[in-house]
């Protein structure tokens, strides 16, 4: 019952009604009705059980070469922790398991701050073993994000790594890098069109109201009465459900907007406004629309369950390709080797061709259209 709670991250005080509960629901067992655990006793048997899976983990690494995944987390209460994973091959069940050795709070006995350098963390992570008397000789791989202090080339735990354990492995992690690349390129799209998908959700996060109105507009333009959803800055798929949710309601946004402009006389909703309003917003969104998922594919290759090692290098070929011909003069074709480098400006198209998915041309094509048609200067191409 102690491991169910704390698997499922449960309070402590639902023990106070669950071994009534279970009283009540077998009252013919001798062992439930002798059960009798408080929220004071079930703090500590959660802290003895997790010593005892601990030392358990700690045994097994003695006998098993193993690998360390380390990441830096702030919980609810603000404290930060250092938390570290271990990987290893477990003879016994013939698979490879993954436990958590450690969270360490990143304040000392004083209160003060033990400071997330390098030197700092790799102390850590070696008084941790040390302290479980596991062989450093078992200790083969680290893996962890990109961070300056972790993967910088000088004064970082990799750098004294490579020092302290010649010929470990050390992985950064892929799916960090990635996104990294992708939030690089689009800080050189306007600002303003990243704040427009955060405002909107802001706007409707808690107010039931606001959230009704925007479901009358939906169904009077026969649009599904989807929510807005929230980009959040930390996780790296969220972005593009936020964009595209956006699009969808685009016209039950402008709609509702319009609507309470004049009522409401917020300067958030005036920026809004604004924006939905700017068709070239319209047409950046669009655009984000159909890069970003190519990336958000080749990230979820990285984090499923089962082996996709050997699927991974065509993935990555294949997004590279796939980038190249939307911009590149030469594109990669089949069973080329892809030698272009992509940052020369003369192996990039001219501008009018190249491809930025197909509803951004048809927004533009239809664009020009009108432009033609009704002698319209407003319209930005």
């Amino acid at each position: 019952m102690v491991c169910f709670i704390c698997e499922h991250n449960l309070p402590f005080t639902i023990v106070d009604h669950m071994v009534n509960l279970c009283k009540a629901m077998f009252p013919d067992s001798d062992i439930a009705q002798a059960m009798c655990m408080k929220k004071t006793k079930c703090t500590e048997l959660t802290k003895a059980l997790g010593m005892c899976m601990t030392n358990d983990l700690a045994s097994r690494l003695r006998e098993n070469k193993f690998s360390l995944i380390i990441d830096e987390s702030t919980d609810v209460s603000t404290t930060k922790c250092l938390t570290i994973v271990v990987k290893f091959f477990d003879k016994d069940m013939k698979s490879f398991k993954t436990g958590t050795l450690q969270l360490i709070n990143m304040y000392d006995e004083n209160d003060e701050m033990v400071g997330s350098t390098g030197e700092n963390l790799f102390r850590l992570i070696m008084n941790t073993l040390q302290s479980y008397n596991i062989p450093l000789e078992n200790f083969v791989g680290f893996a962890a994000d990109g961070a300056a202090n972790i993967m910088g080339g000088n004064n970082s735990i990799s750098s004294r790594l490579r020092e302290e354990f010649p010929g470990i492995a050390i992985f950064k992690c892929i799916c960090h890098s990635v996104h990294l690349c992708a939030s690089e390129a689009v800080k050189y799209l306007p600002r303003h069109c990243e704040d427009l998908v955060r405002n909107i959700y802001t706007h409707f996060a808690h107010s039931a109201k606001r959230k009704h109105e925007l479901k009358l507009a939906q169904t009077f333009l026969d649009l599904k009465p989807h929510k807005i959803l929230h980009p959040c800055a930390t996780r790296w798929l969220s972005l593009h459900a936020a964009v595209e949710r956006v699009v969808e309601q685009w016209s039950a946004l402008k709609l509702y907007f319009s609507k309470i402009e004049a009522q409401e006389r917020l300067k958030s909703v005036e920026f809004i406004v604004q924006n939905l309003r700017d068709p070239s917003v319209f047409l950046y969104l669009n655009f984000l629309n159909f890069i970003l998922p190519k990336f958000n594919r080749l990230n979820l290759m990285f984090q499923q369950d089962a082996p996709t090692i050997h699927l991974l290098h065509e993935h990555i070929i294949q997004l590279y390709k796939t980038l190249l011909d939307i911009f590149a003069a030469m594109s990669c074709g089949q069973g080329r080797p892809c030698s272009l480098h992509p940052s020369l400006a003369v192996n990039h198209m001219p501008l009018q061709q190249i491809y930025l998915g197909s509803e951004v041309h048809g927004l533009l094509q239809w664009m020009s259209i009108s432009r033609i048609r009704y002698g319209s200067n407003d319209v930005p191409l």
